[in-house]
């Protein structure tokens, strides 16, 4: 597989993460069990002091949610943008692509072990999309780059 069509289907599991994440956000609080109806009003009813401000659970756990959707769909459009120049730029294109590939590394390790099994998978495959990308780009650069030797 070459290095764009990779990358472009590491941007479809950050944007299917991304959506699946917002219909999340959006129908949290769509339940009908009254003991989690319970605890999402005392978690939006209780207020406490964060830096100065007066925030409740609900509204921290509100705003970090949208933290993630603005993130994910902000690494989608840097993975599309970066698939349509690897092959010229290929040494700047590794280089930003590792970051993001431990992002997305992290960002399954941490959904494993406090959320679900959906996003795990989707992370872990993105950040081995983006490995593999950036092992073929450097090991095609060594090869094509009389200058490295």
């Amino acid at each position: 597989m070459k290095a764009k069509l990779l990358l472009r289907l590491s941007a479809g599991l950050s944007l299917f993460f991304a959506i699946g994440h917002t219909i999340g956000h959006y129908t949290r609080k769509d339940t009908t069990d009254p003991i989690k109806k319970s605890i999402l009003r005392q978690m939006d009813e209780q207020a406490f002091d964060y830096g100065g401000s007066l925030r409740s659970l609900g509204d921290n756990y509100e705003g970090i949610s949208l933290f993630l959707i603005v993130i994910l769909v902000l690494l989608t459009i840097l993975l599309w943008q970066i698939s349509g120049n690897i092959e010229e730029h290929k040494s700047l294109c590794i280089s930003l692509l590792i970051p993001i590939m431990g992002c997305f590394w992290v960002f399954a390790v941490l959904s494993a072990f406090y959320f679900f099994i959906v996003p795990a998978v989707t992370c872990l495959l993105a950040g081995i999309l983006i490995g593999w990308t950036c092992f073929r780009a450097f090991n095609q650069q060594n090869i094509t780059d009389p200058s490295i030797s």
